[in-house]
């Protein structure tokens, strides 16, 4: 073949080839592009209930009236630091506020703006039945509280008298007292998260509290966790060993003493001008879907 030929052979390949690109390029380029400007759906708004959070919720949902039980009451810190009781107490707590022995109880009393007026108030045991207790109307003490959102806080400090047992058989003495038959705290400061419905209460802190050392010294505690084996008060008993729990019996001993015997307590707080020990505890709240009757 001459050079001639190979040449034409060689143009007429090329061309064929041009040809097939060109083809496959309109056919790739056949749909013409979509320059016209997107349009997003449209979404409908929520509605209004829709559109509420936790901490709208939490603005309206507390009524006057309304009962809280404490499901928790732990000890923290005693005079700012770890002491070996807290352990023991938290213990014994715990079973009583599970057995209802220990009824720490808070009501909405009044709502006025972000103020939150509250009564805590102790009840009684009366029988194995849950709920099943009574109110103690004498250890009543109010607290005012401020709600920013699902937060509510004291900045007025107040106190809460700790009874335990039944109205026959109190778990802790003191018939000349402060606070009869309980454990006078005192300089309380609380804060908690309510939940979204105001069901619960949430995350509580007792940023601070104190017990005088005289309260410490005139309330003396059974710390049996069966009530009916601290036997109840016996009015002429003149006192233990130690000339303390005049009026109690024999099961009881003085508050202070089981205290200061596992480790010496520093009295690191002031209650009145008195010496007094520093508390700091958690607590959880439910509320209650009835109001708890009066003891008889």
């Amino acid at each position: 073949m001459s050079v001639q030929s190979i040449i034409s052979l060689l143009q007429l390949k090329l061309t064929f080839i041009c040809s097939v690109v060109l083809c496959i390029g309109a056919i790739a380029c056949e749909n013409e592009i979509d320059t016209s400007p997107n349009i997003l759906p449209m979404v409908e708004p929520l509605e209004p209930d829709m559109m509420s959070n936790n901490v709208d919720s939490c603005t309206s949902c507390m009524e006057i009236g309304t009962w809280y039980r404490f499901t928790k009451l732990q000890l923290e810190a005693i005079d700012n630091g770890p002491h070996p009781v807290i352990q023991v107490l938290n213990s014994l707590w715990a079973a009583d506020v599970d057995s209802h022995a220990l009824n720490v109880l808070f009501e909405v009393r009044a709502i006025d703006g972000d103020q939150i007026t509250m009564g805590a108030m102790n009840a009684a045991w009366v029988s194995e039945v849950e709920d099943d207790y009574c109110l103690l109307p004498e250890t009543s003490i109010e607290f005012i509280f401020t709600q920013d959102g699902c937060s509510v806080a004291n900045n007025l400090s107040a106190g809460i008298n700790i009874y335990a047992g039944s109205q026959e058989i109190p778990k802790n003495c003191s018939p000349e007292g402060e606070a009869q038959n309980a454990i006078p705290v005192r300089e309380v400061l609380l804060e908690a998260k309510l939940s979204s419905d105001c069901s619960e209460l949430m995350n509580g802190t007792v940023r601070s509290a104190a017990i005088k050392k005289t309260a410490l010294e005139e309330t003396c505690s059974c710390l049996s966790p069966i009530i009916s084996s601290c036997q109840g008060l016996d009015p002429d008993f003149e006192g233990n060993n130690f000339d303390e729990c005049a009026g109690c019996n024999q099961r009881y001993s003085s508050l202070s003493r089981q205290l200061n015997s596992i480790r010496p307590l520093t009295w690191e707080c002031d209650v009145d001008g008195e010496q007094g020990v520093c508390i700091e505890a958690s607590f959880a709240a439910t509320r209650l879907s009835f109001t708890p009757p009066a003891c008889l």
